[in-house]
């Protein structure tokens, strides 16, 4: 599926990278900027190799996604998303997963984008028994 994203030079974000990823996500929530955030970092990092751990990289990725870069930095400094990622770190547990994506419909899990598929039939499924709705 070409979701428009390019893959090319990578910078690996794990670590500091995507810990700041994480707290930029959830500052970008509250600016109703999340998809454009998620959008541009992951084209920084898998298609252009910028490195989201610096400052740099991430003020990139802030002016791309229409965040203010002053209070985007400010925002990596809290860690209050910590205690939300414990939580969806718990429930993936429960269920027997781990890492991403992962999603959960009703009591059927899903994980790894391979699986896409299967999502897709589900919800189809759901919708022609009529207990779901594509809009």
């Amino acid at each position: 599926m070409d979701n428009g994203i390019p893959f090319g030079k990578i910078a690996d974000s794990k670590g500091v990278g995507a810990e700041r990823c994480i707290a930029g996500f959830y500052y970008a929530k509250t600016q109703n900027r999340e998809r454009d955030f998620l959008l541009e970092a992951g084209k920084a990092i898998f298609a252009e190799a910028i490195d989201v751990a610096t400052d740099e990289g991430m003020q990139i990725v802030a002016e791309r996604s229409g965040l203010f870069w002053p209070e985007l930095q400010e925002a990596l400094q809290d860690e209050a998303w910590r205690d939300q990622v414990k939580v969806n770190r718990d429930e993936l547990n429960e269920v027997g997963l781990w890492g991403v994506p992962t999603l959960k419909i009703g009591m059927q899990a899903f994980w790894g984008q391979d699986r896409d598929w299967l999502v897709a039939r589900m919800i189809e499924d759901l919708c022609h028994g009529g207990e779901g709705i594509i809009i």
